[in-house]
């Protein structure tokens, strides 16, 4: 797999974590980064990753501004719960 294959590519990522650095946080900056349309997906509540999902969010904002003619896909979370669609159509 090249990288430009993740380029408009449905991806999940089981476990956000609460770690920025080599975390699901990590792995989704870097699938946006190139093109990749992820799903988030997290046995954890919401409530429980929230500072996770700031970090996400404010990255995916400001990673916006600075390529305005990129097509960024905004990250799809699914906390609480891992639901078998997302992982059998991606």
């Amino acid at each position: 797999m090249q990288i430009e294959d993740f380029k408009d590519a449905v991806v999940t990522v089981m476990g956000l974590g609460r770690f920025k650095q080599g975390s699901g946080v990590g792995a989704t900056k870097w699938l946006m980064r190139h093109g990749a349309q992820v799903i988030i997906t997290d046995l954890k509540t919401e409530e429980d990753l929230q500072e996770s999902v700031d970090e996400i969010m404010n990255w995916y904002d400001q990673y916006r501004k600075e390529n305005p003619g990129q097509e960024i896909y905004q990250p799809l979370f699914v906390l609480g719960e891992h639901r078998e669609e997302d992982f059998t159509e991606v």
